[in-house]
């Protein structure tokens, strides 16, 4: 199927110009919505019929992905532009956009791993502590609004899972040792993602509103197996993109999309009752 796609986001994010590459090649309209630093966009929406016009054009598309800025773009332009285009995608569920029904839990690192350990994931042993202040004003683990977090130990090699509706995309992470005061990015590999991780990790996706992101897992010293650290909905993958070939982004592509798309499910799901987690 091919469709008309709008992507928006900094007009420098390395993702979003392999996104659009890959979505050009494949032969799908982009629609560029991105914003480069001092540039100014015009955006209208009307929200009794749902329409919209972008830069004096109507905005008619069937897929829509959109990144935030990198921490390096804080222009102003760039946020309230987003936040509307953001809102009108959201308000037009004909437009197939990823992530649509996100679960406050993405956003709580400590929430995710009771509910990933609940859908079959093996997690960390993790101790949570926030003491008050003592009597005499004085602090027994310092700030009190400082939790300290105590976990089991992990070691390298990292799994880094990408989760694009049922697919996923493994790659090994290996971090490199620092060369004097720089830092050396980490050596990356496409792996096979164990077939023990997928179905919990495609639970755990549904459980959380997704149909994307990146899952981060670490090594157990002692058995070697694989530990669920953390869940990403919002990744960045250019460099893992490129060195898969445009997977990542072809399988994002083909999740937006898919002809049957449309008649999956719309309501969020049920959200998986999680045991607690044992203290370290």
């Amino acid at each position: 199927m091919k469709g008309r796609i709008v992507i928006g986001g900094s007009a420098v994010d390395p993702c979003l110009l392999r996104l659009a590459d890959e979505a050009r090649a494949m032969g799908h309209e982009v629609i560029d919505a991105t914003v480069r630093g001092g540039s100014t966009r015009r955006f209208h929406w009307r929200m009794d019929d749902a329409s919209a016009i972008l830069d004096d054009q109507p905005l008619t598309v069937d897929a829509a992905f959109l990144r935030e800025a990198a921490p390096t773009t804080s222009e102003k332009m760039l946020t309230t532009f987003s936040g509307m285009l953001y809102a009108w995608v959201l308000s037009n569920p004909h437009v197939a956009f990823l992530n649509r029904f996100r679960s406050a839990r993405v956003a709580s690192g400590l929430a995710l791993l009771p509910l990933a350990q609940a859908c079959g994931l093996r997690v960390p042993k993790t101790a949570v502590s926030l003491a008050p202040p003592n009597d005499d004003g004085g602090e027994d683990n310092g700030p009190a609004s400082v939790p300290v977090i105590v976990q089991e130990r992990l070691v390298a090699p990292e799994l880094r899972v990408f989760v694009v509706g049922d697919e996923t995309i493994g790659f090994r992470v290996e971090p490199l040792p620092s060369n004097g005061a720089a830092a050396r990015p980490p050596l990356l590999a496409p792996v096979e993602v164990p077939p023990r991780l997928v179905d919990p990790l495609l639970s755990l996706v549904q459980a959380l509103g997704l149909d994307y992101g990146a899952a981060s897992l670490k090594t157990c010293p002692d058995s070697g197996e694989p530990v669920f650290l953390d869940f990403d909905a919002a990744p960045l993958f250019a460099r893992f993109d490129r060195l898969s070939g445009g997977a990542i982004s072809q399988a994002i592509l083909r999740e937006l999309f898919d002809p049957e798309r449309s008649e999956r499910p719309t309501l969020p799901p049920l959200s998986i009752p999680a045991p607690s987690i044992s203290p370290a």
